[in-house]
This record gives structure tokens, sequence and C-alpha cells, in this order.
């Protein structure tokens, strides 16, 4: 998934010591020297003066180079330093395409390593640059609705704590307003707005305090909106058996097949795709946060598959009495 960088190379240049001498003033500053090349912190540092100087293209060159570096030379710097100054060069000349992926690699490699604050970091930044079209981002919470610029570094730190206090409501609204799996996609979007709070929290404060304690209460929220919603749908589709005269294994009571009604139907097709929906979600809830989440979990996916499977049936002994039904 990752691109992969293409390293810079450098074109041979045939000299004497005269013409050497004659063209060492006129040299760029910006081009790596010997010096940094042997030196892979000081190609950082190189990089980072450039940078200040918003001088973002030259950055790119020592930091090109460093993202070449193999064994005890790439040992010698941060890595994910190196990516992160790549992504803000980037997004400083808007090329923001390749901050992306740069930032995606970023994450990846730090997710590897587990280490959640450089995640926390780059997923931050990547979010933002998504709510963000053309590097300005337009808060949604708050009095003061003007757009903040990105590339301004103050401007971008506001805009981390808006859209962190955006996440925190969106997922205290959605909590409050009940506990009935009307959609899966509810689930997982609460799952998507912790994980931003979460990473925002920690880019912004170096903690987790606020949106750990979020995250307890959507737990809670989501095994019991899971578990409640799958109890309900066992005597609605006894219900609709019944009223259908159709069960799962396509006996039915005396009597003609009376099949299931349009209305019957789209419920049933609607419980199908919930159920089926469950195990995924509940899988991508709990890879959202760094401790078990659901105590029903492994319950809850074992009864969404079961209920699945029944509903399924039922559906497929409607399709045959649709098919043999006479027209009138």
């Amino acid at each position: 998934m990752l691109n992969k960088f293409k390293l810079l190379t450098a074109g041979i240049i045939l000299f004497t010591p005269g013409l050497l001498l004659k063209f060492a003033d006129a040299a760029p500053s910006s081009a790596p020297s010997d010096a940094a090349a042997s030196n892979p912190g000081a190609l950082v540092d190189q990089a980072r003066e450039l940078m200040d100087e918003k001088k973002y293209e030259q950055a790119l060159l020592p930091l090109k180079k460093c993202m070449g570096l193999h064994g005890h030379d790439a040992d010698a710097i941060s890595r994910h330093e190196v990516l992160m100054l790549v992504a803000e060069c980037d997004l400083q000349t808007h090329q923001v395409a390749e901050s992306m992926k740069v930032l995606e690699e970023a994450i990846n490699e730090s997710t590897a390593a587990k280490d959640w604050p450089h995640t926390a970091e780059a997923f931050s930044l990547v979010t933002l640059l998504h709510e963000s079209p053309k590097l300005y981002y337009a808060p949604k919470v708050g009095e003061e609705h003007r757009s903040l610029d990105l590339t301004d570094l103050s401007q971008r730190k506001t805009a981390y704590q808006k859209l962190q206090e955006e996440k925190l409501n969106f997922c205290s609204d959605q909590q409050r307003a009940g506990r009935e799996l009307a959609s899966i996609q509810s689930l997982l979007d609460n799952a998507a707005a912790f994980a931003i709070s979460r990473a925002l929290e920690q880019t912004l404060t170096g903690r987790t305090k606020k949106s750990d304690v979020l995250g307890d209460k959507l737990a809670v929220w989501s095994d019991g909106m899971i578990t409640a919603t799958l109890q309900s749908y066992t005597p609605r589709i006894a219900a609709i058996v019944l009223d259908s005269n159709v069960t799962m294994k396509g006996r039915r009571a005396p009597g003609k097949p009376v099949g299931l009604s349009n209305d019957q139907r789209s419920e049933m097709q609607g419980i199908d795709a919930i159920c089926k929906q469950v195990p995924d979600a509940i899988t991508q809830l709990t890879a959202e946060y760094a401790r078990p989440l659901m105590t029903h979990a492994e319950r809850n996916i074992t009864t969404a598959k079961n209920i699945a499977t029944r509903v399924e049936a039922i559906l497929s002994v409607d399709s045959k009495i649709l098919r043999n039904r006479k027209p009138a």
C-alpha cells in the first residue's frame, strides 16, 4: 500500500581543483554538503534550517537523502521525524496528495512499531488534511467559523482543537440518541470519531485522559446497543414467521403458505444485512481501541451469524413460494 520514495541521485561533475575553488562560492547552500552527507543528523538539521527560512523545496533534498540511508546511518536519525518533515514540506508547497502518502507511510510504520505517540501525530495531520479542502479547515463548532490556514502552524493548532471538539460532540450526541442499532454505520462512525479524538488529544496534550473516559462509555454503549438489537430480532423473526407461515426449513403449519409481505421481506433483508455486518464491525471496533471493548463480543458475533443464517433460509423459502404462486 505504501508508495516507496525514489532516491534522489546526484549528477557526477568532472572538475579540476581550480574549477572546484572557482565554483565553491556559487554552489547552492541548499545542496547537502559532504560533511552533512557523512553525518545523518546534520542532514536533518540542514533541512530544518531551510524550513525555518521557508525554503521547503530545497529542504526536501537533504530529507530525501535521509530517506535513502541504511544500516548504522539510518539508525542515527529518527525515520519518523524525517517522514513528518517531508510531509510538512509537501504540505507547505501545496503538494497535498504527496503529503498524505508520506503521512500514511508514517502511520503504518509507527503502528507496526507500536509507537502510539508517533502514530497519533501522523494520523492527526492526515485526518485534518482530509477535512480541509485547499488546506483551509472550516470549524463546525464554536462561535467563530472563519477558515483556518493549515500552512500557518498556530492556526493549525486551533484547527486541531476545533476538530477534536467536533468529534467529541459527535460521539456524545450519538450515545444520547439511543441504544437501538438502526445502522451498523453508526457504530463505525462512532469508532472513527473516537479514534480521531484520541489521536488529536495525544498530539495536543501528550496524553489521552479525556478521550479514554469517552472510550469507556463508547464501549459500554456499543456493547449494549449490539446486544439489545440482536436480542430484539429473535421475537420479531418469530412473529413474521408465524404470520407468513414460513419456517427456516420450509416446514409450515397446516394451511396454505402465505409468504412474506413486501414490508416483511424488506424488514428481513434489513435484519440480514445488519447481522452480516456485525462480526466485521465488532472486529473493527475492538481494533480502534487499545483495550478489549465489549464484554459480549464473541457471543454477539456468534448470535449475529446464526440469525443471518436463519433469515437467509426464510428468505429462500419465501422466494420459492413466490415462484410457485399462480398469477391472479
